[in-house]
């Protein structure tokens, strides 16, 4: 699969025609990102239905490999948050990057797991940043089984051990 400018398209190995998937006005219009990946389809940070824009709340759809209506499949984003990348964790769930605005108004960077019924549970979150100095995690992390770790490219690509 590929994706560009909220369009994604699934492109069969067999050799058949590419086949796009799935997309939203919000998608196209620039109110989403690409978040992540795997066989079942692309999925999207998308604003969440009903919800008023200063509430700035986003879920999660998927646009299915198969060809099926785009849908919402994580509805468990906080207020003021968006998903910068998410990654299969070979069991059936993902492990994701998120940004966050917290209470104290700053910017910061969390690392989450979200199981195979989309329960997202947030491990640990970066100090507050400048917005210059927040860590940047955009490179798949490296997945055992007592945690989780990182590249911080922001920071001399340091590398970040978070306890599962």
């Amino acid at each position: 699969m590929a994706e560009s400018l909220g369009i994604a398209a699934a492109v069969p190995f067999d050799g058949s025609a590419t086949r796009t998937l799935a997309t939203s006005d919000d998608l196209t219009k620039a109110r989403g990102d690409y978040a992540g990946i795997d066989a079942a389809g692309v999925y999207w940070t998308v604003p969440r239905a009903g919800a008023r824009a200063e509430d700035d709340a986003w879920s999660v759809a998927l646009a299915p490999a198969d060809g099926g209506p785009l849908r919402t499949v994580w509805d468990g984003l906080p207020a003021h948050s968006s998903i910068w990348g998410m990654w299969p964790d070979g069991e059936g769930g993902w492990v994701a990057a998120v940004g966050q605005r917290f209470d104290d108004l700053q910017d910061h960077i969390g690392i989450w797991t979200i199981d195979a019924n989309w329960q997202g549970r947030r491990l640990a979150c970066s100090p507050a940043g400048d917005g210059s100095s927040i860590p940047n995690v955009r490179v798949r992390p490296a997945i055992a089984p007592d945690a989780i770790y990182v590249e911080d490219s922001a920071s001399k690509f340091q590398i970040v051990r978070i306890p599962r």
